[in-house]
């Protein structure tokens, strides 16, 4: 629950500028987040948040593409490091660097050797993620402490 404390507290923030002048915030807010935020983030905070403020009704926007919050109509939005529509105060709600892991099936490997460096990685098959304005998701790989980054082509 203290890793959710900063994204509740980027809410409260927000909540304070819209509803300064009420005891208690009322009212709809409509929040605008990327898919995977919609399934790994906002469950984990939602029920806290509209148990502290009942009176808001909450309208979720789940959304892969990049939209400018205020011609749709959004109060909030969880962005992964794209850039901001002019005029928007960014607020960090977790950690700025996310780690995953990659993971290869025994077979292919058996087949195609296992890397040794991720610079090994351009002659092997890898899925990608694609934002959905075009751009493919960078890799950043460490050894013992150290970056040692691949220059990983899309396909």
């Amino acid at each position: 629950m203290s890793q959710l404390k900063p994204a509740l507290d980027g809410l409260e923030v927000a909540l304070d500028v819209v509803n300064g002048f009420r005891d208690k915030p009322v009212g709809k807010l409509k929040l605008n987040v990327p898919m995977v935020a919609a399934r790994l983030i906002l469950p984990q905070m939602l029920p806290a948040f509209l148990s502290m403020y009942p009176e808001i009704e909450l309208e979720v926007v789940a959304d892969d593409c990049f939209v400018d919050l205020l011609s749709e109509g959004c109060d909030v939005g969880i962005r992964y490091g794209e850039s901001l529509e002019q005029d928007m105060i960014a607020v960090p709600i977790g950690p700025r660097e996310q780690r995953m892991a990659l993971g290869a099936a025994p077979a292919y490997l058996a087949r195609h050797g296992r890397p040794e460096h991720p610079d090994d990685l351009l002659r092997h098959a890898c899925l990608r993620h694609r934002f959905s304005g075009g751009a493919i998701a960078e890799w950043a790989f460490e050894r013992d402490g150290e970056p040692c980054a691949s220059s990983r082509r899309g396909r």
